[in-house]
């Protein structure tokens, strides 16, 4: 006996009992699938309008000859060279140690990252020190005030006038900004010297790659 129990498009299920002459129950199968298979070299009338063919793909276009990023950098270098700064790159991170040095001990024990940073920096110079109480001053740090510094790298290169206008103000605010102040910070200005030195950097790069 047969009783079908789901029925699909290609597939049946259904329970079977098998019996023998004397109609005694000899084997049961329950849930068996019989599912329709598609004979070889019968296909559907689609299969026979529709194919891929494989067909060649079109020439990739010819590759950009390679960039000699070398002579670029080498041309870079010699121009960033000429216009050596080494000095005056000195007397800046010694004007920002002074700014640093004369705002911190009169900012109120506000327990910043920015703040940390700033005597973090200061210890990695020696001009300050970590102890149990906090952290304190050297003192014998041997820097003159900002504004000193800040005249002599102004004297040194004038060209980087509003470079070092910019950098008075940012000096100018950092007391507030150890308050914890917030204050919208400007970029410098376009006509900034040290734009100027890139963009005489980048030309030199870029005329080794034009030769």
């Amino acid at each position: 006996m047969v009783a079908l129990t789901r029925r699909g498009e290609r597939f049946l299920a259904a329970d079977l009992v098998l019996r023998d002459d004397a109609g005694v129950v000899v084997a049961t199968c329950h849930d068996v699938w019989l599912q329709r298979v598609r004979l070889p070299g019968r296909l559907a009338p689609a299969d026979h309008a529709f194919r891929l063919d494989p067909v060649p793909a079109a020439p990739l276009p010819a590759a950009p000859a390679p960039i000699d990023a070398e002579a670029a950098l080498q041309a870079a270098r010699a121009a960033d060279a000429a216009a050596d700064m080494t000095e005056a790159a000195l007397l800046l991170e010694g004007f920002i140690a002074a700014a640093a040095v004369a705002a911190l001990p009169g900012a109120p024990l506000l327990a910043t990252p920015y703040r940390r940073a700033l005597w973090r920096g200061l210890a990695e110079s020696g001009l300050a020190e970590e102890s149990a109480a906090g952290w304190r001053l050297a003192e014998d740090q041997p820097l003159p005030p900002p504004q000193e510094i800040w005249r002599s790298v102004l004297a040194e290169q004038p060209r980087l006038a509003l470079d070092m206008a910019w950098l008075a103000r940012a000096a100018e605010a950092l007391p507030a900004a150890l308050t914890g102040q917030a204050r919208a910070a400007a970029p410098p200005p376009p006509e900034a010297g040290a734009f100027g030195r890139l963009a005489m950097v980048m030309e030199a790069a870029i005329g080794a790659l034009a030769a």
